[in-house]
């Protein structure tokens, strides 16, 4: 578990990895009151995440990472050296 930040009420959010192997990184948001998980993305080689008004940048080190289809982020934008992504923290 790493880049642990505040993202809202009682929640924290961070990325997890197994085995420090960026591909299996996920960014998760956990309710610290009672224990629960919100959500779970998987987002392969994370960099950072930065709680932005209502919503996290996240930000990897590899341009060509894909964002699942399946979450509720906007479309990401690919820059030198990274990839990064506004996602509602819902």
């Amino acid at each position: 578990m790493k880049d642990v930040v505040p993202c809202g009420d009682d929640r924290v959010c961070f990325d997890e990895e197994v085995g420090y192997d960026g591909k299996s990184a996920t960014v998760v948001a956990l309710d610290v009151a009672d224990g629960k998980q919100l959500w779970r993305y998987k987002l392969a080689n994370t960099e950072t995440i930065v709680p932005v008004g209502e919503a996290l940048l996240v930000t990897t080190t590899m341009p060509d990472t894909k964002w699942p289809s399946t979450s509720r982020s906007t479309e990401g934008e690919t820059g030198p050296g990274g990839a990064s992504w506004l996602m509602p923290r819902l």
